[in-house]
């Protein structure tokens, strides 16, 4: 069975059913808003186009960004050999109970209820300490957001030391700082996002309409 147009819609919304807080942002792909986070579930369709992976994942709405970025990526994972699972579309009925009570019970942060700052920053800190999150440049400036959205511009300022010492030890030729154009270009836009904290605001306003996510189910994220 193919993911037909009526295939995606029947899956997303029974998983949706799962996850009455979430809202459809396309086809296979549920989220709601918190503050400026995004928080949802993608069910990435596999190679074949016949089958789905879901993947929990958040985005930050405090800076630019083309596209809806899957940070955070962590998959719903098999429970024998804990590799990311495959759900078949002919088997979606079979298997979608079960997948979304895993989901609920594993993902780094609640698909309901509210959503602390405390629990989002306790989230990235555990992505980080997984082997790949050797270089988290993109997660630094994220916490930095999260910090200036809540009011909190002393912590950003202490994190913003914090990380710029990292970070001036990593290799001046990673691409995740040639691509915020090096070390320096990076500070000075960090710098200034913790001198005019309302640019974050106005930034998340304007990705929101950007990405059309106006309509995703919102509330607050409690500082």
């Amino acid at each position: 069975m193919k993911l037909t147009a009526a295939v995606k819609n029947q899956i997303t919304h029974d998983w949706l059913s799962h996850f009455p807080e979430l809202g459809i942002f396309k086809p296979m792909w549920l989220m709601r808003r918190t503050g400026p986070l995004v928080v949802g579930i993608c069910l990435n369709r596999d190679s074949g186009n016949d089958g789905y992976t879901p993947i929990f994942h958040v985005h930050n709405l405090g800076k630019p960004f083309p596209t809806v970025s899957l940070t955070l990526y962590d998959p719903l994972l098999t429970t024998r050999s804990k590799v990311p699972q495959v759900i078949k579309a002919a088997f979606h009925g079979e298997h979608v109970v079960e997948a979304t009570s895993r989901m609920k019970e594993n993902s780094l942060l609640p698909l309901s209820g509210p959503i602390a700052l405390d629990n989002v920053l306790s989230a990235y800190r555990r992505f980080m300490d997984r082997p790949m999150g050797q270089y988290p440049l993109l997660l630094f400036e994220d916490i930095l957001i999260l910090f200036l959205w809540c009011g909190r511009g002393a912590e950003a300022l202490r994190h913003f030391a914090d990380f710029s010492q990292q970070v001036a030890q990593w290799p001046a030729k990673l691409n995740v700082l040639q691509n915020s154009g090096g070390f320096d270009a990076w500070k000075d836009k960090c710098r200034s996002w913790i001198d005019h904290p309302s640019q974050v605001r106005r930034t998340v306003d304007e990705q929101i309409s950007f990405h059309e996510i106006g309509d995703v189910p919102a509330g607050d994220l409690l500082c």
